[in-house]
This record gives C-alpha cells, sequence and structure tokens, in this order.
C-alpha cells in the first residue's frame, strides 16, 4: 500500500467525524445556516466539504469521491504522465468545488432575503 494512501483515508475520515459537529454549530443559529466564504474554502481543501456543509449530501459524496480518486491517481501511478494530470486535476477539482459550494450558499442567502 503506497504510504500517502493511508493519510487520504485518514484525512477524509476526520472530515465525516467533523461535519455534523460543524453543521451542529451552524444549526444553532437564526438565520441561514451557512457562510459562502467559508463554505468555498472548506471545499476547495476538501473537496465535497462544502457541498456537506450546505446539506447536499449526495453532492458531497460525489465531491469526496471524485477528489480521493484525483488524489490517489499521482500516488497509485507516480512518474507517468496521467499523475501530472490527475494532480492537476484536483486542484481545478478543488477549484470548481469550492466555486460551487459558495454559489449554493450565496444562493440559499438570496432566497432568504439576506
Amino acid at each position: 500500500m503506497k504510504k500517502w494512501l493511508v493519510p487520504v483515508i485518514v484525512v477524509s475520515l476526520l472530515f465525516v467525524s467533523y461535519a455534523p459537529a460543524v453543521e451542529a454549530a451552524l444549526a444553532q443559529r437564526d438565520e441561514v445556516k451557512c457562510d459562502p466564504f467559508l463554505n468555498g474554502l472548506a471545499s476547495f481543501i476538501i473537496p465535497g466539504w462544502g457541498q456537506w456543509l450546505n446539506e447536499e449530501r449526495g453532492k458531497a459524496v460525489f465531491h469526496i469521491a471524485v477528489g480521493v480518486g484525483l488524489i490517489a491517481t499521482p500516488i497509485l501511478l507516480a512518474g507517468t504522465p496521467i499523475a501530472l494530470l490527475a494532480a492537476l486535476g484536483r486542484l481545478v477539482w478543488g477549484g470548481y468545488s469550492g466555486y460551487d459550494a459558495f454559489m449554493i450558499c450565496v444562493a440559499k442567502h438570496d432566497k432568504a432575503g439576506k
């Protein structure tokens, strides 16, 4: 097993355990339960985290799966051109995931009239 695969799995497990705590803290607010910047940044760092915070569970699982695949591919195929392409794809996917989480949260604020 590759050395980098274990940290990826650990980070994923930490994400899954931390997200409900963040969600519970946000649920105590009386206002819309999202911060566009925080959700976008969270989803850029760990694709799917912002979607989870936006209460889009299905989309979050999809974003996490693609993100893990794009992290595991360069590790498993080290030294090949596909590894570099997957590493760049991870940055692009993180950017898209962050943008999506940001825009969904902004739409929630607009819908709530804030």
